[in-house]
């Protein structure tokens, strides 16, 4: 005999349908994306709109299954030319992030760096210091450390002090 909530369990027990959420350039998006970035569920879509993202702080992501996406490596920029807080531009330790059609721009320290991580994917993303070579500059555009299932394609690393890409 089947219990009459059977059907009302099964739907409580469901995952709930994840969200897109979307950022756009202006003087609060920083704060924005940090929060979207911390508030995200599994299974969440982070877009972020053409247009260049003025970013001082280090931004984290440390949610499973999250995909951040742009509207393209030259459209969608995060430039962190003023940074003053954190050593990455944006630092994954989420197993299976998306991070997809974007770029991280002048970066105090690495571009995009993943610790740590079980499964991330880095798809046409650029990662550029753009006042050319300098000691100065992040040592690695796309470092995936101590991670493994990693996908990087169709990505560029510019003007890193040491290496585009480092495992």
């Amino acid at each position: 005999m089947k219990h009459a909530l059977a059907p009302l369990f099964a739907v409580l027990a469901a995952p709930l349908a994840a969200a897109t959420i979307d950022i756009a350039p202006g003087p609060d998006a920083e704060e924005q994306l940090q929060e979207a970035l911390i508030l995200a569920e599994p299974g969440d879509e982070i877009v972020l709109a053409p247009g260049t993202y003025a970013i001082s702080n280090q931004l984290s992501l440390d949610v499973d299954d999250v995909t951040l996406r742009g509207a393209g490596m030259e459209a969608s920029v995060l430039s962190f030319k003023g940074q003053t807080g954190g050593s990455e531009g944006l630092l994954i330790t989420g197993n299976g992030a998306i991070l997809q059609d974007f770029a991280v721009e002048d970066t105090s320290g690495d571009g995009i760096k993943s610790k740590g991580v079980d499964g991330i994917a880095m798809i046409r993303l650029r990662t550029e210091w753009t006042g050319g070579p300098k000691p100065e500059n992040g040592a690695y555009g796309l470092y995936p450390v101590q991670s493994k299932n990693v996908l990087i394609d169709g990505s560029l690393a510019i003007e890193g002090s040491d290496a585009g890409v480092s495992f």
